[in-house]
């Protein structure tokens, strides 16, 4: 199996302890890395909203919804 031009194992395939432990880790981490990246980018955005007070949230917003004040 290929991912982005890298070969990867079976997900059924049964894997060995340090293999299944490095696997966890990787996980994790991409995980985490998620979640730092979507809190900044939500805390760049209140930025704008609450300090240079320039509209980009209002940007955001399907035309036609309720503009912020």
């Amino acid at each position: 199996m290929s991912f982005f031009g890298l070969q990867i194992g079976s997900p059924m395939a049964a894997t060995s302890k340090p293999q299944q432990q490095q696997l966890t880790e990787a996980h994790n981490l991409i995980g985490w890395a998620i979640i730092v990246v979507a809190a900044g980018h939500a805390a760049a955005a209140l930025y704008h909203h609450f300090r240079l007070k320039d509209r980009v949230l209002e940007r955001m917003l399907p035309r036609g919804r309720v503009q912020m004040p």
